[in-house]
């Protein structure tokens, strides 16, 4: 899925007005994602 994909998808379930956590996970490693910019970092990846 491209960053543009993710992006609309986000924008067509109502992501602005939206609260909560964004949360990385690899293999069986969850954690909470708490620096902005690095959402950026790992769309573009």
């Amino acid at each position: 899925m491209t960053a543009q994909k993710v992006y609309e998808k986000l924008m067509q379930t109502g992501i602005i007005s939206a609260t909560g956590e964004v949360t990385f996970g690899m293999l069986s490693i969850k954690t909470i994602v708490k620096d902005s910019s690095i959402i950026g970092n790992v769309l573009q990846l």
